[in-house]
């Protein structure tokens, strides 16, 4: 009885709190565990940014670089990925009086870019830093064997799945950017070129341009957590309409 009881108040309780504020302060939250993810990727990576590209090269860097580099990847899970899931929710409320198949083509591709990213993330925190920390252990023969399954671990996620980052957050950011001019123009210039980066950074991949990729992916890289933590505060400051 009790419990049935408690069940009225606990949703009031729940309620009560708006929506924007949950999705404002996770976004401003996500700032900061996107850059501690920067910086302790290249403490990993002994500060060489193209590290990651040569599989050879992570595992040389031997089991010293197993905790930065598993740390790297939990803070890119929430930092780049999964914090940003209340903020796709509030955009999409808030501009879909606009556009509505827009704002729900643009939603897709931002969940997607999420949970696509918090799982290679995820996968590469739970297999790539305990194979690194037991490779010198091994003979020569299950060395070898053990710098292929790093490499082949870093290519499914880098290549594979952070990939599909480009269309599924271009889109998302294109979209978004530019129905979000009307309220925050600058706020929307911004959103669209962090979206074009991505779509820079995905057609550098496919035609092999690897300077044009370089720039398109550090644009996002810094760009991003930047994005996050003015959204949230403009949020915070002021809700949208439908919001």
């Amino acid at each position: 009885m009790n419990a049935v009881q408690q069940r009225p108040t606990q949703y009031v309780a729940v309620k009560s709190v708006p929506f924007r504020v949950v999705a404002g302060w996770c976004a401003i939250l996500s700032a900061p565990l996107a850059l501690a993810c920067l910086y302790l990727f290249l403490q990993a990576m002994a500060f060489d940014a193209t590290a990651l590209s040569d599989p050879s090269g992570v595992v040389a860097l031997g089991a010293s670089a197993a905790p930065a580099l598993y740390w790297s990847m939990i803070c890119d899970i929430f930092g780049y990925y999964l914090l940003l899931t209340p903020l796709t929710l509030y955009l999409r409320q808030g501009l879909r009086a606009q556009a509505l198949r827009w704002v729900d083509l643009a939603t897709l591709g931002g969940f997607g870019y999420i949970f696509v990213g918090a799982i290679g993330a995820a996968i590469l925190a739970v297999t790539v830093p305990p194979l690194l920390e037991t490779h010198a252990s091994h003979s020569t023969q299950e060395q070898s064997a053990s710098a292929l399954l790093i490499g082949t671990l870093l290519r499914l996620v880098q290549d594979g799945l952070w990939g599909l980052e480009g269309p599924l957050a271009g889109t998302w950011w294109l979209v978004t950017g530019w129905l979000m001019r009307r309220e925050r123009p600058l706020l929307g210039v911004v959103t669209m070129v962090l979206g074009a980066a991505m779509w820079v950074s995905y057609g550098g991949a496919l035609l092999e341009l690897d300077d044009l990729a370089g720039l398109g992916l550090l644009v996002y890289l810094v760009g991003a957590p930047l994005w996050a933590l003015w959204s949230g505060v403009s949020i915070l400051r002021r809700a949208m309409p439908g919001n």
